[in-house]
């Protein structure tokens, strides 16, 4: 056998060597390939959180508790409020008008949150949606305004008994689920309502709407797992007993 026909043996062993190494490449990438496709299919067993909170616990406002003061009558600076419930703990220690009025954004005005001659010292709770609100105050003398958005735990259940001489956002409570009796005795002469509120900021239920001197129970519906507060506004003795 000649030199040539030696060579050409060779060269057809070394290109079968070649060809089943490249065959055992591609094999080996397939294999990997697929193992890795098991693995993007598995789905996760975490359960997925909810966003609702629970009705029983109102969110805090986005900037926390908000202080204004001051001594004559001005619009305060803007500041931010979550949907929910507002309290507004004011005190006056002037002898003249003392009127303060929530307003949005746009200057429309939300609530009027008090308006008296005198000194006075007192809170109210407002039902807002999230933005930029201002308090327009009237006044001449010393005043301070404290707004705040409650961030509450464990909430008191009802019998609930509040009392006082000036308007009053009561703190947050719940019911067991039934009809619970508001009983309301008030030996002023001015305006007196007591309006049931949630912690989303909604009415319930307007409970009392009347000029003192006023006295009456009646029968309001409650849920339970729902926190509750009651905004009552009067000058004059008055009491409330929620049972």
């Amino acid at each position: 056998m000649s030199a040539m026909h030696h060579f050409s043996f060779r060269k057809a062993g070394l290109l079968m060597t070649i060809v089943l190494l490249v065959a055992l490449v591609l094999l080996a990438s397939a294999a990997v390939s697929g193992c890795g496709g098991d693995g993007e299919e598995k789905t996760s067993t975490q359960p997925e959180k909810s966003a609702t909170q629970p009705s029983t616990q109102p969110s805090a406002g986005p900037s926390g508790p908000v202080m204004l003061s001051g001594g004559e009558s001005e619009a305060s600076q803007p500041f931010s409020l979550s949907k929910g419930v507002a309290t507004f703990t004011y005190q006056y220690t002037g002898t003249a008008q003392f009127k303060a009025v929530l307003l949005d954004s746009t200057g429309r005005q939300v609530e009027v949150l008090t308006d008296v001659t005198g000194s006075v010292s007192g809170s109210t709770a407002v039902g807002v949606t999230s933005g930029k609100y201002v308090v327009d105050v009237t006044a001449s003398g010393a005043w301070e305004i404290d707004v705040e958005q409650a961030s509450i735990g464990v909430l008191p259940y009802t019998p609930l008994t509040f009392s006082g001489n000036s308007p009053l956002a009561t703190e947050f409570f719940q019911s067991p689920g039934e009809n619970a009796r508001f009983i309301m005795n008030f030996t002023g002469t001015s305006k007196f309502t007591v309006t049931l509120l949630n912690s989303s900021g909604e009415t319930v239920n307007t409970v009392a709407d009347a000029t003192g001197p006023y006295s009456a129970t009646v029968t309001v519906p409650l849920a339970s797992g729902v926190a509750y507060l009651v905004d009552i506004e009067a000058v004059g003795p008055w009491t409330l007993t929620i049972q």
